[in-house]
C-alpha cells in the first residue's frame, strides 16, 4: 500500500456518528469499526482499503477497532459520542447476543429467505451489508458465534450465526465496494423467534438447491436431444 488517506465524506448526511448515538440510546451496545480509507497512488487515486493498514485484511472496514471490543462495546452516549468526535469516518458496530443475534446470510439465499419470512409473517429488522450479505435479527437464544453446521461450502459461502459475544456491521457503515449497509426492514420491527426463522433459511437453500438440479437436468436433456448441435453450427458454413 503507497498510502493511506482517509475517506472523510461519502454522501451529505451519512450520519455514522448519529446511527451510533441513536442505536446506544435504544440499549444496544456499541463499538467503533474501521471503515473504508482512500489508496493513494503517484498523484492519483488507486481504490479503497481497510483503515487498519492491512494489506491483507480479511474482513477490509467490517471489523471493530478495539482489541478487547467486547469489553468496550459500550451504550454510553459519551463514550460513543468520544469515539466518533475522534474519527467521524468509523463504521459501526452493533454487538451481539443479550438482547439479538443476528443470522448472516449471503445473497442469494438471503432474497429467497427475506420473501418466505414476508409470506409467514417473521418479517423482523433486516438489514444488507456492502458486501451484499443479509442480516437477519432474530431473538436471543445462547447461541454462540460460528457457521450453521448444516450448511455446505466453507468460509463466507455458508449462514453465520452472530450470538452471544458476537458482533455485527450496522447501517449506514460503508464497504470497501463503495456500497453501504441499509436497513430492509428497521430494527425497531418486533424480533422474530430465531429457530422460525432458520427453518425459513434451511427450506429457501432447499429449495434453491432444487431449482438448480432441475435447471441443471433440463440443460443435460437439451444437450443430449442435440448432441451434434454445436458441431453442426460450426462446420455449416463450410459444408454449404
Amino acid at each position: 500500500m503507497e498510502g493511506v488517506g482517509e475517506l472523510r465524506r461519502w454522501s451529505p448526511g451519512e450520519g455514522l456518528g448519529q446511527a451510533a448515538r441513536r442505536y446506544g440510546s435504544s440499549g444496544v451496545p456499541v463499538l467503533p469499526c474501521h471503515h473504508p480509507a482512500i489508496i493513494l497512488g503517484p498523484g492519483r487515486l488507486r481504490g479503497l482499503a481497510c483503515s487498519c493498514g492491512a494489506a491483507a485484511c480479511q474482513a477490509p472496514a467490517e471489523h471493530p477497532v478495539p482489541a478487547r471490543w467486547v469489553e468496550e462495546a459500550t451504550s454510553d452516549p459519551g463514550r460513543i459520542a468520544a469515539w466518533w468526535r475522534q474519527q467521524p469516518g468509523y463504521n459501526v458496530g452493533l454487538l451481539t447476543g443479550g438482547a439479538f443475534e443476528v443470522l448472516d446470510v449471503p445473497a442469494r439465499l438471503g432474497e429467497a429467505a427475506l420473501r418466505r419470512c414476508g409470506i409467514r409473517k417473521l418479517a423482523g429488522p433486516v438489514a444488507r451489508t456492502g458486501n451484499g450479505r443479509y442480516h437477519f435479527n432474530v431473538t436471543a437464544i445462547g447461541m454462540t458465534n460460528g457457521f450453521v453446521p448444516s450448511q455446505p461450502g466453507a468460509g463466507r459461502s455458508g449462514v453465520f450465526w452472530h450470538g452471544e459475544g458476537g458482533w455485527v456491521i450496522a447501517p449506514p457503515s460503508r464497504h470497501v465496494s463503495g456500497e453501504a449497509c441499509r436497513w430492509l426492514q428497521t430494527l425497531d420491527a418486533p424480533l422474530p423467534t430465531a429457530h422460525l426463522v432458520l427453518r425459513e433459511l434451511l427450506d429457501a437453500r432447499d429449495g434453491l438447491a432444487h431449482d438448480a438440479a432441475l435447471g441443471a437436468a433440463a440443460a443435460g436433456e437439451r444437450a443430449a436431444g442435440d448432441p451434434a448441435g454445436p458441431s453442426r453450427s460450426l462446420s455449416w458454413p463450410l459444408a454449404r
